[in-house]
């Protein structure tokens, strides 16, 4: 008897599981086509989207970034573009202006082979034959003052000027180069020629390490250019060279 109610039981139980199984079928299967239902609207409306976008930029702007005035919050298209093409214009104009002037400085700056060395044996006049002269055979100044073939006057009328007290030590130029021997300028033989304040402070300042220049400096005719090259021996070629650089370093190379 207990028997035939639990196998009854058993018959109910299975036709109740067979009833809702189809039920929650049909939920599953309306879930995810309204899940994949609505995935689909929303890829279109970004896509949509996009499109508008790209539109828009074409249409307008041209794919040209707007950008804000200072204190100006609103623009459109067509002024971005205007002040970006404003700008560039301004921008190439100063390139050529800078281009321009450029070109100007370099044909007035030394252009020519700064280690070629001058040519020798120049033309003198009959009255620099006798003197004494350089290894290139220009006339050597110092040389010529110092054997008393020169005198040298202050002024036209004959009349020595009194100078401030002069400084006739020798000054050594420390050269940025291990490869270079230093530099020895004696005042002396400077001294001998100007005063003080031809040179100072114009042209050096009277300061240990207070004046940095570079012999292309020289070359293009400023600090010891304004005389060598043009009145005192050229500052070209090997032999013209060693007459300034000419202390050793106790280190040299690399």
């Amino acid at each position: 008897m207990i028997l035939s109610r639990s196998k009854k039981q058993e018959d109910r139980s299975k036709k109740k599981t067979s009833c809702l199984l189809p039920l929650v079928s049909c939920f599953l299967l309306l879930t995810c086509c309204f899940l994949f239902s609505n995935s689909g609207c929303r890829t279109s409306e970004i896509k949509k989207e996009k499109e508008a976008i790209n539109e828009v930029i074409d249409i307008e702007g041209f794919g040209f970034v707007p950008f804000y005035e200072t204190g100006d919050l609103a623009f459109t298209a067509e002024e971005a573009k205007a002040k970006t093409e404003a700008r560039l214009k301004r921008e190439k104009e100063e390139l050529e202006m800078r281009k321009s002037e450029f070109q100007t400085q370099a044909k007035d700056r030394f252009t020519g082979d700064f280690w070629v060395p001058p040519p020798q044996n120049p033309s003198l006049v009959a009255a620099l034959k006798e003197f004494p002269k350089d290894y290139f055979g220009y006339p050597d100044w110092s040389k010529a003052v110092k054997r008393g073939i020169i005198s040298p006057l202050d002024l036209i009328r004959g009349e020595r000027v009194k100078k401030e007290e002069e400084f006739n030590k020798d000054i050594i130029f420390q050269i940025n180069d291990r490869m270079m021997a230093n530099v020895r300028f004696p005042h002396t033989i400077h001294n001998y020629w100007f005063s003080c304040k031809v040179c100072h402070p114009d042209i050096f300042i009277p300061k240990i390490g207070g004046n940095d220049f570079q012999m292309k400096d020289i070359w293009d005719g400023k600090y010891c250019g304004r005389c060598h090259g043009r009145v005192a021996f050229a500052p070209k070629g090997f032999e013209n060279c060693i007459r300034c650089h000419s202390v050793r370093r106790e280190k040299v190379g690399f």
